[in-house]
């Protein structure tokens, strides 16, 4: 690329962060740099495939996980490095699948992920899912200050990713105020079919910045273990909590 070229693929990339959650449309974003159409969408295009901007549909865009672990910085570094141990540990003592999550936007992006020896899903490093149907954004988006939460639920289309997922809003905030009520949140069957997953948020200075949650075939993940699980959970997050929280 030419220099020229990518200053303005970072002023595209800019613009897209600062806009609207929900992203922004093609004419909004040439406007917002002054650039014509056909070279922003060129631009766009490329890095959609770089996996820097994400296209859902209906002609927006917004960043792709990429582009939102660049935004990250020093930040989900950090919160790397001081989880990684703990990670581990839960990995090794519950023999499942054990992610580290943060919010961008309305979607979750796994920032680690330690896989079970067993057969699951496999989850890459820097994958997104939404927010509303996986238990790591449950337990994130639950202990957002209220007027942000509510204002999450009514920007995101609550699509199914199966016949259980929940897609009413209303069901949404019921299951959120549990969530924060609880301490942790969980969902079984919503994002892959025989699939349960426990959430339990992370805090930094008494403000939510991500969550670690267990992920397991619901076979092995039955009510009389979940307690454990929770408990497991809850014991890690306090530490790393208390380290994020630490002058």
């Amino acid at each position: 690329m030419e220099s020229t070229t990518v200053v303005k693929a970072f002023a595209l990339l800019e613009s897209i962060a600062a806009g609207s959650p929900d992203g922004l449309r093609l004419s909004e974003l040439a406007d917002a740099v002054d650039m014509a159409k056909p070279t922003a969408h060129r631009l766009i295009k490329t890095l959609v495939g770089l996996g820097y901007v994400d296209a859902p549909g209906g002609g927006v865009y917004r960043l792709g996980s990429r582009a939102s672990l660049l935004a990250g910085g020093t930040g989900d570094a950090e919160l790397i490095r001081l989880a990684q141990p703990l990670l581990v540990q839960l990995n090794e003592k519950l023999d499942e699948t054990i992610n580290l999550g943060v919010m961008r936007n309305s979607r979750v992006v796994y920032l680690r992920s330690i896989e079970s020896k067993q057969a699951l899903r496999h989850v890459v490093n820097g994958e997104e899912d939404p927010f509303y149907c996986t238990a790591l954004g449950r337990a994130i988006a639950s202990h957002l200050p209220e007027v942000e939460r509510n204002r999450l639920v009514q920007v995101t289309k609550l699509s199914a990713r199966t016949d259980k997922t929940i897609t009413s809003s209303d069901q949404l905030q019921k299951v959120m105020e549990q969530a924060a009520e609880l301490g942790y949140a969980i969902e079984s069957d919503e994002t892959d079919i025989g699939v349960t997953c426990i959430g339990v948020p992370v805090f930094a200075k008494k403000q939510v910045v991500g969550a670690i949650s267990l992920t397991a075939p619901s076979l092995r993940l039955p009510e009389a273990r979940q307690g454990d699980v929770v408990r497991q959970l809850k014991t890690a997050t306090r530490k790393l909590s208390k380290l994020l929280s630490s002058p």
